[in-house]
């Protein structure tokens, strides 16, 4: 797949805002790649959906980002990585695809010094065990405490989160919780929320315990895309800076305007929507 695959851009989707995270994290280590990034502002948020539906999303979401082409697919979104990536891999086919729950798993067991590890998600994500799962397969003594969060991500999407208090008080709902007292490491099991991850860590320090590290999945997963690019000789050829490309099924004004303030300037958006 080398060659003029090389060439091809990075394929990046998410629900809504949350992949653009991710997005950023590709852009500062790999300046020279083209990215395609789609935001399924029509169907979020993907954490309350039911799996069926969430595959049945991501499965068009896909096939669209291989006709472009594009020469590998990052899931920049922990629900879909969780209930749908055998799914999301068949429609690729030979197109290599990376998700977002492996290579945060990897960086919280890396830095959980006591092996206590928290982590925050949508419903959905939480419900699938994925975390568990994938975080005791790698050290089986870790001791995991695993919370939904669903209010984070309308929060996000409506920009509240990003330029308010009113994060603080959802925050604190929800880790005000003596099950989390013992973590060393939080995960933010969900790619929109480390739009927030200042509030949380403001809001763990302020507790006056023992530091807490938070883990995203964003510099991990753009680490892990580096690594695959490099293993198939896939990094681009150009010295030039890439583009960007962005795309969204619904052009709603909240994605322009909280986009535009991450990204610190305006963005143009396509809009791409799939026939039901």
């Amino acid at each position: 797949m080398a060659g003029g695959t090389a060439s091809l851009p990075i394929g990046v989707f998410d629900s809504g805002l949350g992949g653009l995270t991710v997005l950023k994290a590709l852009q500062t280590q790999l300046p020279n790649e083209s990215l395609i990034y789609y935001g399924d502002t029509a169907h979020l948020p993907y954490g309350d959906k039911s799996p069926a539906t969430v595959r049945g999303y991501v499965a068009k979401i896909v096939a669209w980002l291989v006709a472009q082409p594009v020469k590998l697919i990052v899931v920049a979104c922990n629900t879909a990585s969780a209930v749908g990536i055998d799914r999301i891999r068949e429609v690729a086919g030979p197109v290599p695809v990376v998700e977002v729950v492996g290579p945060a798993v990897a960086a919280a067991i890396a830095t959980a010094p006591r092996g206590h590890i928290g982590v925050i998600a949508t419903k959905t994500t939480i419900g699938s065990q994925i975390y568990p799962r994938h975080l005791h397969q790698l050290s089986p003594e870790v001791q995991v405490v695993a919370k939904a969060t669903p209010l984070l991500v309308p929060m996000i999407e409506e920009g509240v989160g990003l330029q308010t208090q009113i994060a603080d008080q959802v925050i604190a709902y929800y880790l005000d919780d003596p099950a989390f007292e013992a973590v060393d490491v939080l995960v933010l099991g969900c790619t929109h929320y480390p739009l927030i991850r200042s509030r949380i860590e403001q809001y763990l320090a302020g507790k006056g315990r023992s530091p807490v590290r938070v883990i995203d999945a964003a510099e991990p997963t753009a680490a892990t895309v580096a690594g695959v690019l490099a293993e198939r000789q896939l990094a681009t050829p150009s010295t030039q800076p890439g583009r960007v490309r962005f795309v969204v099924s619904d052009r709603g004004e909240p994605f322009v305007q909280s986009a535009t303030l991450f990204f610190g300037q305006p963005i143009e958006l396509e809009e791409v929507k799939f026939e039901s």
